[in-house]
Formats: C-alpha cells, structure tokens, sequence
C-alpha cells in the first residue's frame, strides 16, 4: 500500500504566426508547450511503478498550406520538432501494464498532404506522406527484453525486474516513412445513376511493437490495397458499393508482448491478412 498526494502547476503558452504572402498561399509557424499529469498506474498488482510523473513538450512547427493552379491543388506541408521530458509510455514490467516516464525524447520530420482535382473531372487524387524520427535522449532503466536477466541490469536501475538502457534508441510505434495515395473516379452512368471506382495504397514503415524493442517485436513495412466499386444515384436515395479490403494479404500486428509464464515466449495479436470483402446497401430518405 503506498499513500500518494501530488499538486500539479502548468503554464503551458501557444504562439502562432500566419502569413498570406500570395494569394492562396499560407505560411505558418506554431510554437507551443504543454502537459500531460503524472498520476498512480494500476491495476497494482505489484508494487513496482505505481506512481509516474507529469509530461511536458514543447512543440515547433513550420509550414505552408495552399491551394494551387486555380484551386485545383490543395497543397499543404508542416516540419515539427518536439522536445519531450519525462515522456509518458506504457510498459510491461512481466506482471501488469504500468505507466513510467522515460526521462527525456525527441521527435522530428515532416508531413505533406494533398488532393488534386485533374482536367478530367471525373478523377480526384490525394494522399500524403510522412517521414518522422523519434528517439529517447535518455532512457537508462527501461524495461528488459523476454529473454534478459536482472543480472545485467545497469547498475543504477536495481534487480527487480530486468532493465535495460534505450538511451539513444527509437520509440515503438513510430515508423520512419508511412505514405498514402487515394486515386477517386466519380461518373454519370445515365441520368439517374453514376459509379465510383476508388483504390487506396496504404504504406506503414518498419517499426517494434513493444517498448522493450525486442527483435521478436520487430513489424516489417506492409503495404496495404483497399478497392471500392459502387453505384449511387445521382440525386442521393440508394447506393450500392463493393469493398475489397487488403488486397495483397499484408501481414501485421498490432499487439505484441512478453509472456511472463513462460519466459522466451510471446503474446501477440495479428491483424486478418486475408483479402476481405462487403457489401454495403445504403438508402438516404427525404433525398432530392
């Protein structure tokens, strides 16, 4: 049992600056500080992180937002960096989930979006790319992998649980390139009816899946394709529409953890990576 009292002051300020320099043409520049509030982690089984401090980062981010060639480009690009201290993850100490603060991190990289409207009115094209890079500054007593031992612990960090140094190494779920293109075909049919035809390429880069960066966690890039087929009516009503989803059977987890009762072994949770397809019948009443 353990008795905790914790009163929390923040000053956590914004400034942003926007400027109109063309017509249609915007830069930007943010910069801002915030927090998020320490607190008690449970369920407590165990009496080992029951407690974690509040997170604060303070966040820069440039760009431009646009809309080009007669407004038929949205083009819109952002680079940030952000400094974290005391960053608040989630970690798997072998008997619970427990929040702990991973002295300090930072990220940075840079985001661009955009839709295009063609001559060809029929086709819209947008998608977005990303490219990030955030590590642990410090991080000495980090969670130990399935398969090391307290014994090798950092002589700072004790011999409860096994621990280890993560200073200097990229945090989980956080992939250094993901992408996306949506390339959209909307036409008549006749005069009541029109058809869409729509394919989404999703790109997510290699990344771990637990805070320990086990090689077991370790997620290979995937890159996922997703069709649309369908019919509506032009004046709303009744709708029709083919989905495939994961064409290319992409293979992914989302959950991946150490097995406590049977050291070496892992817990993970997989996502379906066979093509999956629905159908969806859709009616609006009171359409025009």
């Amino acid at each position: 049992f353990e008795t905790y009292q914790n009163n929390e002051y923040d000053f956590s300020p914004k400034l942003a600056f926007s400027w109109e320099f063309i017509e249609d043409v915007r830069l930007f520049a943010v910069l801002s500080k915030g927090t998020k509030g320490g607190g008690v982690s449970g369920p407590l089984i165990s009496p080992i992180d029951t407690t974690y401090d509040k997170e604060s980062a303070v966040s820069k981010e440039i760009g431009i937002k646009s809309f080009l060639f007669d407004k038929t480009l949205q083009l819109n690009f952002a680079a940030y960096h952000v400094d974290y201290k005391d960053l608040q993850v989630q970690a798997f100490n072998g008997v619970q989930f427990t929040t702990v603060n991973a002295a300090e991190a930072t990220g940075k990289g840079f985001e661009l979006d955009f839709q295009w409207l063609p001559d060809w009115q029929a086709l819209t094209v947008a998608g977005s790319v990303g490219m990030s890079d955030t590590a642990y500054d410090s991080y000495p007593c980090a969670p130990g992998t399935a398969t090391q031992s307290s014994d090798d612990n950092p002589p700072s960090c004790g011999t409860e649980i096994p621990r280890q140094d993560l200073s200097g190494r990229e945090v989980p779920f956080a992939p250094k390139i993901s992408a996306s293109l949506y390339p959209t075909l909307k036409f008549p049919l006749n005069d009541n009816w029109g058809m869409l035809l729509g394919l989404d390429i999703l790109y997510q880069g290699e990344h771990y899946l637990d805070i320990d960066l086990d090689e077991e966690a370790f997620q290979e890039a995937t890159t996922k394709y997703n069709l649309r087929v369908g019919v509506k009516q032009m004046e709303g009503g009744l709708s029709l529409v083919f989905n495939a989803k994961n064409l290319g059977g992409a293979q992914a987890r989302t959950i991946f953890l150490d097995s406590p009762r049977n050291p070496g072994n892992y817990v993970a949770l997989a996502e379906h990576d066979e093509p999956t397809y629905t159908l969806d019948l859709r009616y609006t009443f009171g359409a025009n």
